[in-house]
């Protein structure tokens, strides 16, 4: 039996404060939890699930006690104190996220995001990426959390299936990625390179670099020398594409056309 003081812990993770300083965050739903038992690839832990009175999905209670995961019945007033959905399924992990892979220069594309604000689309992206098969994604300064909810939920397990790296100081990064022999593209209005006419070289270490919402790309990223550009030709007044949607057109054509 948890004690108050232990629900009010577990609370707390709805908070990006609390997250960090414990290094643990909340999944919502049985398919997210489904995703991280099927995931071979994440090294994060799943330390503890809570599941409502009456929840009854006895399935995949049988594979969360095969994996020796803890699961606490929480009466109707607990749940809803740790739920953050209006429709629960009854179900809650706590996930252990102090054992990512720290290595920034993996072989093979990479996306990087600048100041991105929205948590669905980055989800969005993570899943994108997933499906595509890029196992790495490298996150900016001032870019909201990787374990917000909303970006947990869009993100459809995706966060169990590729290497997030978070609060990263792009600029930094991204010379050392050109001084490793990287290519490295800025995706941005201003190029007069169209991603159409791009040949991608499968057997060089790419990274894709994704500008803010609203801002695109900022000046101090444009201004690194050797960088290249790159833009998805429009084909009308439209202003704009929203980013995932430029992920998912970028991604098709690195891991397809090419």
């Amino acid at each position: 039996m948890l004690t108050a003081n232990q629900i009010k812990f577990f609370s707390k993770l709805k908070q990006r404060k609390y997250r960090l300083l414990s290094e643990k965050f909340l999944i919502e739903g049985e398919h997210l939890i489904e995703e991280y038992l099927k995931s071979d690839n994440f090294r994060g832990k799943m330390e503890i699930v809570f599941i409502n009175q009456g929840y009854n999905n006895d399935s995949l209670l049988t594979k969360l006690s095969k994996k020796n995961i803890c699961i606490e019945i929480l009466k109707e007033n607990q749940f809803k104190n740790l739920s953050e959905t209006q429709n629960s399924q009854g179900i809650i992990g706590v996930v252990s996220f102090s054992g990512f892979d720290r290595n920034l220069f993996p072989q093979g594309l990479i996306i990087a995001l600048e100041s991105i604000n929205d948590p669905g689309n980055l989800g969005t992206i993570m899943r994108t990426a997933w499906w595509f098969g890029v196992k790495e994604i490298i996150i900016g300064k001032n870019s909201v959390d990787v374990f917000n909810s909303k970006t947990i939920r869009a993100s459809q397990g995706a966060i169990f299936n590729i290497n997030v790296q978070s609060d990263i100081d792009l600029r930094d990064y991204l010379e050392a990625a050109i001084k490793k022999n990287y290519d490295v593209f800025l995706t941005t209005l201003d190029s007069d390179n169209f991603l159409k006419n791009f040949k991608y070289n499968i057997d060089k270490n790419t990274i894709i670099v994704f500008g803010n919402e609203a801002n695109g790309i900022s000046e101090e990223l444009k201004s690194i020398p050797l960088i290249k550009d790159l833009k998805i030709e429009g084909y009308s007044d439209c202003e704009s594409l929203n980013i995932a949607q430029s992920v998912a057109i970028f991604l098709y054509h690195f891991k397809s056309v090419n």
